[in-house]
């Protein structure tokens, strides 16, 4: 309970800050780097075991399952040209909520793991950053098309996945999105995200969850 209260209270923070700033004076202070807010909703789970490797006969365990996160994010500049550039996007993640997380044990056979359909669900916060990251985009009007690829790692409250998974879980995510200049000079940014999640082999069994994500973000200022 003391991770989830400190979860919300940095992210509720942090949304404030970023939200409250003004975009000109926040440009200024960064030199060409930007701060932005990115809300990352899931719509769709699946575990990412071998075929049939999970749990409830034909039934998959981790469909339920539902995460969002909040993070912030500072854009640093690597590359600008007239119409395409290079970002490196720094992440943080004050808060990841996660739904109908399963709470039974898993059993591991070969390559697949089990459990219940029925397992008992409860929800779990986790904090985290995702320090690996590089950004594409093109477009030099009020839209432009960019792609990102990220790694990172989240710590949540309790065990991801299993019951005797890990708290400490691994993040690899690929981000496809629309960027749109907004008439107070900040800018928002829409798109689709494919998410995996898993704890690397660092518990006894590794379940794995990849899902299909939506976000939307906005940004004080374009670098």
């Amino acid at each position: 309970m003391r991770l989830e209260s400190r979860a919300v209270a940095t992210g509720a923070l942090l949304l404030a800050v970023v939200t409250g700033l003004a975009p000109g004076r926040a440009s200024a202070q960064r030199g060409g780097r930007s701060l932005g807010i990115v809300v990352a909703q899931s719509v769709s789970s699946q575990t990412s075991a071998s075929p049939g490797g999970c749990c409830g006969g034909e039934e998959d365990v981790l469909a339920p399952l539902m995460l969002s996160t909040l993070e912030v994010e500072l854009t640093i500049p690597l590359r600008r040209r007239p119409s395409w550039g290079l970002d490196y996007p720094l992440r943080i993640v004050p808060l990841a909520l996660a739904l109908h997380n399963p709470t039974d044990s898993a059993t591991q056979i070969g390559g697949d793991w089990f459990m219940s359909a029925g397992t008992p669900r409860e929800r779990t916060v986790g904090v985290g950053v995702k320090p690996l990251a590089l950004r594409a985009w093109v477009g030099n009007g009020p839209v432009r098309l960019e792609g990102d690829v990220s790694a990172g790692v989240l710590l949540f409250a309790s065990p991801m996945l299993a019951a005797n998974a890990a708290r400490f879980n691994f993040v690899a995510e690929a981000d496809l999105g629309v960027r749109l200049a907004l008439p107070d000079g900040r800018r928002m940014v829409v798109g689709y995200r494919r998410h995996h999640l898993s704890n690397g082999g660092l518990a006894e069994v590794n379940p794995g969850l990849n899902s299909h994500v939506v976000y939307v973000g906005l940004w004080l200022d374009s670098p």
